[in-house]
């Protein structure tokens, strides 16, 4: 696996355990994240790229994240920033 896929699905791997740790989180709003997360995931897993919208998507929902839930805006803002560096 390239370099900059593994470090894309490290930051997956630490955005679901992130995840899984925030208890309080709106069910609308975890579920989502996880469909964003799945998208990517099975995107990269079929070697295609993810698509600018699900990396606008993302952002979007770190946005959302950043005042009440900020440990995870910044699981959320390291998938955006691994999604920048495959030029997405």
């Amino acid at each position: 696996m390239p370099e900059p896929t593994r470090g894309l699905h490290d930051t997956l791997e630490e955005l679901h355990a992130q995840l899984a740790r925030t208890e309080s989180l709106d069910p609308a709003l975890r579920d989502e994240l996880r469909q964003a997360m799945e998208e990517i995931r099975a995107r990269v897993d079929a070697g295609a790229p993810a698509e600018a919208r699900v990396a606008e998507r993302v952002r979007q929902l770190m946005l959302r994240f950043e005042a009440e839930y900020p440990a995870l805006a910044d699981a959320v803002g390291a998938v955006v920033r691994a999604l920048a560096r495959l030029g997405i």
